[in-house]
């Protein structure tokens, strides 16, 4: 039984790797490939002619894919901003995608690093939900920008690939929807027979490559810019000129922007096929939020929250149903915090002490998760509170130590008052931008019988700073302002 295993996941693994030549790895199935001619041949002319089409609501599972320790993951804004996009894409084909249910984080670093290998295969079988649409969002797959696995009945996109403005999203579904390529029979640079090779004439484009008598003739199976400059010729000895703005060929993403009647036809019959899939429930907002919350709390420097319970509030605009927060240490970048939340709260309880903090929230709706600058509010900033002081003096008393004035005017120095301590030690400090850049390293001795010091301010420029103390005993990290 084990082998029997072993050979279904080998089976599995080399179905979704193959053609690791090119930028996208599918390989349709057997199945797929004879549904289609039949679909061709003996629905096609009804279908088109019909010319119309229900909508489909497609429930779409994302999964996100970091390594063994939680880090590297496909960004939440760049998730909403793609969807946001493919059902703009998929409008023609009156498909809307929605997020079905909280995105799922998978931390595994074998399928990270590698979304076509084995790892990946087991990975899915474990995570894939039945009967909707999973996606995986993985950092790199060699070779690939993502692919449509038949035999796990998913697909897997390359992070790098799935960004705004570009196409793979697109055309990998296209795949999941049976869809080939348009260039089919030539993947990875192989030379089809004769007899199965399009003619520029359409004399048998309903029998060969993709099937479709609406994509010209194409042989390309790298990726291309266009329009075509090339000179190939076709059996005929005809010069064949493909069509750069279809999705489901390898020109570069700029050129794609269509899919054809056909394979729009072709779609909505795989869909219908797909009874469970599109007969859940979808949500009732489609509604775009382009208003930004408010009433967002805490906000302002003056804010100290304690790091082991740090909650914040916002107030959702009028027929929104999901926020989204983030957060990052004041100025350095990258966010700490990427979050989905259906309530108007969130309760931190990770964050360091004394540490400058900015986060903002937008809200959306799971079958419309497009926005604009608008639809987020503005940076909201705060400081955490203290570190717990843990010097004592020689009664083991706890020691106090503070600015004797906060704010400070501008030009002046600093001073520190050391309360409740008699010991004599060495001190350092360092002067800090909320952006981590430390301007001022000194050091001074403290006396038993001393209890004011001062900090050299008086050359910076007016702002928020850390001041962070350090003895042998602790650190304490101040907030400082100079006005």
């Amino acid at each position: 039984m084990k082998r029997l295993i072993l050979s279904f996941l080998l089976l599995l693994f080399f179905s979704s790797s193959y053609a690791q030549q090119g930028l996208c790895g599918t390989v349709l199935s057997a199945s797929q490939e004879a549904w289609l001619k039949h679909f061709v041949q003996s629905e096609m002319g009804k279908a088109t002619k019909s010319g119309k089409s229900v909508t489909r609501y497609i429930p779409l599972k994302a999964h996100i894919i970091g390594d063994d320790n939680g880090n590297g993951y496909y960004p939440m804004s760049t998730l909403l901003q793609v969807i946001c996009e493919l059902n703009a894409k998929y409008v023609p084909v009156n498909f809307v995608f929605y997020l079905y249910g909280d995105v799922n984080y998978i931390n595994n670093t074998a399928f990270y690093v590698d979304g076509s290998s084995l790892a990946a295969d087991n990975a899915m079988i474990q995570n894939n939900i039945p009967d909707v649409l999973n996606v995986y969002f993985v950092q790199a797959s060699p070779g690939l920008c993502g692919y449509y696995s038949p035999g796990l009945d998913c697909v897997v996109i390359i992070g790098g690939c799935g960004q705004p403005g570009n196409t793979t999203i697109a055309h990998e579904l296209g795949h999941f929807f049976s869809l080939p390529h348009t260039f089919f029979g030539w993947e990875n640079n192989t030379t089809p027979p004769v007899n199965q090779q399009e003619r520029v004439n359409g004399s048998n484009c309903s029998t060969t490559a993709d099937n479709f008598c609406d994509t010209p003739a194409d042989y390309i199976s790298v990726r291309w810019n266009c329009p075509y400059m090339g000179t190939k010729l076709d059996a005929n000895g005809t010069p064949y000129n493909p069509d750069p703005t279809l999705f489901m060929s390898y020109s570069s993403d700029a050129c794609q922007n269509r899919f054809s009647l056909q394979q729009i036809a072709a779609m909505q019959a795989d869909a219908t096929s797909r009874n469970v899939m599109i007969n859940h429930t979808p949500p009732t907002n489609f509604n775009a939020i382009t208003a930004a919350p408010s009433n967002c709390s805490p906000t302002g420097f003056s804010s100290t929250l304690l790091p082991g319970n740090a909650t914040f509030t916002w107030r959702k605009p009028a027929n929104a149903d999901l926020t989204y927060l983030q957060l990052r240490k004041y100025g350095l970048g990258s966010f700490v915090a990427d979050i989905v939340t259906a309530d108007s709260f969130y309760t931190f309880t990770n964050l360091e002490y004394q540490t400058a903090y900015q986060w903002k929230v937008k809200c959306f709706n799971a079958a419309n998760t497009c926005g604009t600058a608008t639809s987020y509010s503005a940076f909201n900033y705060f400081i955490t509170a203290d570190l717990p002081l843990n010097i004592t003096n020689s009664a083991g008393q706890l020691a106090s130590i503070e600015l004797l004035q906060n704010p400070i005017p501008n030009g002046n120095n600093a001073m520190l008052h050391f309360g409740n301590t008699t010991k004599d030690e060495k001190y350092a400090y360092d002067l800090v931008q909320l952006n981590g850049q430390t301007l001022l390293s000194q050091s001074f001795e403290k006396t038993a019988d001393k209890s004011n010091y001062t900090l050299e301010t008086n050359s910076l420029q007016p702002g928020i700073y850390i001041i962070k103390l350090t003895c042998s005993s602790t650190q304490i990290v101040k907030k400082i302002i100079i006005n």
